[in-house]
């Protein structure tokens, strides 16, 4: 998924606390998305509690994550507004950049 998205380089750069991928699915048995699995079992890893996390649109509805965000490469934002994301953006740069995503002030953000 990293890959996909462009993004390895920054788990390499230790830009991540935590790392719950396919591999770590099948060797912990955990149900595959949408289920939110995965998501739950990253969020335990860091300390953080679901309701405070930003992840994917159907696991993170079926989780309760706080802020779930689609990623539209598709052309398909109703879409994803209408199977629950709070956030839709063209990219996991453009939705993780900090003047584009609004997020509470009691949530830590790392620089």
């Amino acid at each position: 998924m990293l890959e996909a998205a462009g993004i390895a380089q920054l788990f390499d750069a230790q830009l991540f606390d935590a790392r719950v991928d396919g591999k770590e699915v099948t060797h912990l048995d955990l149900k595959a998305k949408p289920a939110p699995d995965a998501f739950l079992e990253a969020a335990r890893r860091v300390g953080a509690q679901p309701s405070r996390a930003i992840v994917g649109v159907e696991a993170g509805r079926a989780g309760r994550f706080g802020c779930v965000i689609g990623v539209d490469r598709r052309g398909q934002a109703q879409a994803l507004h209408d199977a629950g994301a709070d956030v839709v953006a063209q990219s996991l740069i453009a939705a993780f950049s900090r003047r584009w995503l609004w997020l509470p002030k009691t949530w830590l953000w790392r620089q």
